[in-house]
């Protein structure tokens, strides 16, 4: 899977089934609020499996560990990212009933796109994705034996129709002498997700008049390369995702259009070799008065002379207003 390619989604939602996907995010209390799909439509067990992993073998007090929420998807189905875009409900998954440690944020993949009837423009993941979760655990209990860690999972999986999810899971480690697992799973999301610090070449401006709220990405091509724009096998257009705020609405990003267009090993492809804007805007409500941050995801694929296209690549931005 590459999660950085676009996908497509072609076939008209049930009026149902747009009703589900417009709920908003929300938290746990409502999700029984969700219509569920017949049985005899579609198992959602069988659309999403979701389990439960861990990067260690056993629990060691103060020494950090990753568990995993792993999310395996049917063909043709999607869920959707921390913000879904236009249409859609967040994945969300929560750490709840532990008490010997620390977790920190929940650490997603960088998402795709995905067009859906209207058009409309959603972020999400197909085939397979795993959210990840940081925990440094305390042990308060010296006599502990063994730690559990319980996770609440919520999604909405979309095809030609969307069903709402969601399930607990449950993973017992030992305290002990903790060993490596699992490394190719969590090296491989972690090469999916968002880099740290500002992508190369790049500067991030957000603005605010009132309840109004623009951030400008200006991405500046090094000599002999050039920014991929096109889609297609293999090939990622830049792209902005903002990320979800509460009393924060966002339109879709805006870029202009190519300059120029670069000879690849499968052809022409259009793209960015001048300075470009990426711009969105988002509309303010009281509930985000006291916004002091906005953030996101950058995508960028490089074509350079020397090297042609080169893979995807991510970066988490942060700006203040």
């Amino acid at each position: 899977m590459n999660c950085f390619k676009n996908a497509h989604i072609v076939a008209g939602f049930l009026t149902l089934a747009l009703f589900i996907a417009w709920i908003p995010a929300a938290g746990w209390a409502q999700e029984s609020d969700a219509v569920e799909a017949p049985e005899d439509v579609v198992d959602p067990a069988k659309v999403v499996q979701v389990e439960l992993v861990a990067n260690t073998t056993a629990v060691e007090a103060g020494r950090p560990l990753k568990l995993g929420v792993r999310f395996k998807i049917a063909p043709e189905w999607h869920i959707y990212w921390s913000n879904p875009g236009e249409t859609g409900l967040d994945t969300k998954v929560e750490l709840v009933e532990f008490t010997n440690g620390k977790a920190t944020e929940v650490l997603y993949p960088t998402p795709i796109k995905f067009i859906s009837p209207g058009p409309l423009l959603s972020y999400g993941y197909s085939d397979e994705t795993m959210l990840v979760i940081p925990v440094t655990p305390e042990l308060s209990d010296p006599a502990a034996k063994e730690v559990t860690f319980k996770v609440k999972a919520r999604w909405l999986m979309c095809k030609d129709r969307c069903i709402p999810g969601k399930k607990e899971l449950t993973l017992t480690l030992p305290v002990g002498t903790a060993k490596p697992v699992n490394e190719a799973l969590f090296d491989r999301f972690a090469r999916l997700s968002p880099e740290a610090g500002a992508a190369p070449g790049t500067e991030v401006v957000a603005k605010r008049e009132g309840k109004e709220l623009t951030v400008e990405l200006t991405v500046r091509p090094a000599d002999d390369a050039a920014v991929v724009a096109a889609d297609g096998k293999g090939m990622t257009p830049a792209f902005f995702f903002p990320q979800k705020i509460k009393g924060l609405e966002w339109q879709n990003p805006v870029l202009p259009e190519p300059d120029a267009k670069v000879a690849t090993a499968s052809g022409e492809v259009v793209a960015y070799t001048k300075p470009f804007v990426i711009k969105v805007k988002g509309s303010l409500s009281g509930e985000a008065a006291e916004v002091v941050s906005v953030g996101g995801v950058l995508v960028l694929q490089q074509w350079t002379k020397a090297d042609g296209v080169k893979p995807a690549r991510a970066w988490n931005v942060l700006v203040k207003p």
